[in-house]
Order: C-alpha cells, then structure tokens, then sequence
C-alpha cells in the first residue's frame, strides 16, 4: 500500500495507521493527568458521535451559582430542552443578529417536548401539568446570561434566550424562541445515560444536577462531596435516607459510564476502596471518588 499511487490506498492507510495510535495512546498512557486531556477529550467526542440522543451538557453550569430550587429547575430545564433539540434534530428557521450576537430561531410542537421530558418532577394533573411545562420553558429566559471575555477591562454578556413563545397554530400549540448560537452549537462531548435527562421529585433533581457537576471536570476521576451535598438540607432523617437512596440509584444507573471501583473517603478520615456501592457505604461517605470508563474502540 506504501508504494500504491492511489489516493484511496493511501487514505485508508493513513486512517488505519492513525486509529492504531489512537488505541495504542489509550492503553499506554496515563489518562487521570492534565497531559492527557486533550486524549480524553477526543474520546469523549468519538463517544458522543455514536451515542448522540445521551448528549447533555455539562460545562455551563461549572459557571452558574445555583441557589434556590428554581434557579436549579430552570437549569435542568436547560439540559433537557438541549437533549431535545439534539436528539430530534430540531434545526434553526432562520438566523438574526442582535448586539453584534448570533441567535437561531426555532419551532417544535410542545407536545414532542412532553413527549420527550416525560413530564416528570410535575405536580398536578393534565392541564395543570402542561402549564407548569410552559411556565418553565418561558422561565429559560431568566438564566444566566453567557459571558465573553476579551481583556481584563472588556467583557461582553449576552442572554441566551432573548424570546420564548408558545402559540397555538389550529389544534397544536407551537414552542417559538431564539436562542444564542453558542449553546445551540456546543460539542461538550460528555455522555450520561437518558434516565439523567428527567426526574422523580425535586430531591432527585439536587442528587442529579450533582452528579451532573462532577462530570465537569475534565479530568476522568470524578468527585462527589456526599457529606457537604447533604448537609445543605434541613429535612427530617426519613427524607436524608430517601435522597441517600436516589444519590445510590443515579451512581448504578452510570454503570455503563464510570469503571466499577469507587474510593471512598469516610466520615472519620479511613479511606477504603469498593466495587460495590450499599447504602451503608453512601451514609458513611465523606467523599466518593470514581473513574471516567475509557473504552478502547475498536479499528
């Protein structure tokens, strides 16, 4: 094949030969260190490419303090309406400038949203439900704004969803909105299982947006600070041990995503290792620590 003149040849040797270094530099190098992020990262991205209706964001929110429980539902409202217009293709009407920015204009049935999110972490029945749904796509537009630095003396903010509206169009009700190009195009390419991209209650919505954050870390060891992350509610011991209980369902629903062994920094001090997360091991738990899974693909 070296010596084929042939621009194909010569292509699927150079991809061939390119794969094998690939495969090669996930087996051989060290991939917890800075050194190798730009490796993972590409990974990561190869993943996304064959799993794109799992595709949440997970950077954002590194840089959005979230306080109230609304400030927390309108984010995740965020990571799901994301997943939607990414897993039905939902592609931009037209495009407009405003304030030297880009924003996308697009449409979708609101009804493909419910469909989508499941409605769920909604109180109430039928009607009531979908109201709740379209009061928490209007109050997107309350999000932080997206902050572009230029120097130490300029900065440029912008909001990300500068209209939202939903109208009815005969028997359908029609979502429309602009929203910034920046996060309509965003390629973070980490990949969560689908039962992250909805909730039961709002308990299960704090344990994911938490899990959510540790993922943001470039490097592939993850940190869950379980002892301070439970220490911010003030509820009744039954409720502590019903949010312990969802933090230990959503960490075995990332089976897939994460290698089996968990670090586990106890409450007294005593570190011990485990490839098999209880209850009992998530009350004792100060800090848990895990490992992004890097599976080698195949040529």
């Amino acid at each position: 094949m070296l010596l084929s003149n042939n621009l194909e040849d010569i292509q699927k040797f150079e991809t061939h030969l390119s794969h094998h270094f690939y495969r090669y530099s996930l087996t051989r190098l060290d991939l917890s260190t800075s050194c190798t992020h730009w490796l993972v990262n590409s990974y990561r991205t190869k993943l996304r490419e064959h799993k794109p209706d799992h595709l949440l964001v997970t950077d954002y929110i590194t840089h959005t303090p979230l306080k109230s429980f609304a400030e927390k539902e309108s984010f995740f409202r965020l990571f799901q309406l994301i997943a939607f217009l990414r897993t039905n293709k939902i592609n931009p009407k037209k495009q407009e400038y405003v304030g030297g920015q880009t924003y996308y204009s697009l449409e979708f049935l609101l009804s493909d949203y419910l469909q989508f999110i499941k409605m769920t972490g909604i109180g109430g029945k039928g009607q009531s439900r979908r109201e709740k749904i379209k009061d928490g796509l209007i109050n997107l537009q309350g999000l932080n704004p997206l902050v572009r630095d230029f120097s130490n003396h300029e900065f440029q903010s912008f909001v990300i969803f500068p209209t939202i509206n939903i109208i009815k169009q005969g028997k359908f009700l029609i979502v429309k909105m602009s929203i910034a190009k920046q996060l309509f195009y965003y390629q973070y390419p980490y990949v969560l299982p689908r039962s992250f991209l909805r909730y039961k209650n709002k308990y299960d919505l704090q344990v994911k947006l938490e899990l959510l954050k540790s993922f943001c870390s470039l490097s592939i060891k993850k940190q869950i600070h379980v002892e301070k992350f439970i220490k911010q509610f003030s509820i009744p011991n039954q409720r502590i041990k019903e949010i312990k209980i969802l933090l230990l369902k959503a960490l075995k629903d990332l089976d897939e995503f994460i290698e089996p062994t968990f670090e586990i920094i106890k409450i007294n001090g005593s570190i011990f290792t485990t490839n098999q997360l209880t209850l009992q091991s998530i009350k004792q738990s100060r800090i848990i620590s895990f490992k992004e899974s890097i599976t080698i693909p195949k040529l």
